[in-house]
């Protein structure tokens, strides 16, 4: 997991490293100020963008998730949220893992997790396999509107990280 702000040290790096992430972060800063729902492809079904928005609940509401194929980047256009992270599966599956949206549903007693505040400007990297619980309310906006960048791991593994 990484969390950041578009204009750090750490997101210039990631921009140099990887040529998906630069892509992510270049579209991110084009966008208008009140863009558009929906989803956009980048790079067809291996990378794409869905802008959407809802609002946000207690955290006994929310279901925990990871992805075994696909990288979040969660970025926050507006309001905001908490999204909850897990640094390893603690958790037993819900349901049956779903192919077609690379998901996968978690549920069990949580002992320990970090809490990301998710405010306009800031983002959020889940790898794949990483338990995060988005929609969590922050006690100060009653909704969020954001974006998830998906970008499939083929995608990630055909491209030469930074050393």
């Amino acid at each position: 997991m990484i969390y950041d702000s578009l204009n750090s040290e750490t997101t210039q790096w990631l921009r140099q490293c990887c040529p998906a992430l630069r892509e992510a972060f270049d579209w991110i800063r084009a966008l208008p100020g009140a863009p558009s729902q929906g989803i956009t492809e980048l790079r067809g079904k291996q990378m794409y963008v869905n802008v959407h928005g809802y609002d946000t609940l207690s955290a006994d509401q929310c279901n925990w998730e990871s992805h075994r194929h696909t990288m979040d980047l969660q970025y926050c256009i507006s309001g905001g949220e908490v999204i909850e992270w897990l640094p390893s599966v603690k958790l037993e599956p819900s349901d049956a893992y779903n192919a077609a949206k690379d998901t996968q549903k978690w549920r069990g007693k949580i002992v320990s997790r970090t809490q990301l505040s998710m405010f306009p400007g800031a983002y959020a990297i889940f790898l794949p396999n990483e338990l995060h619980r988005p929609k969590v309310g922050d006690g100060i906006n009653p909704n969020v509107y954001k974006l998830v960048v998906k970008i499939h791991e083929e995608l990630l593994n055909a491209e030469k990280p930074c050393g």
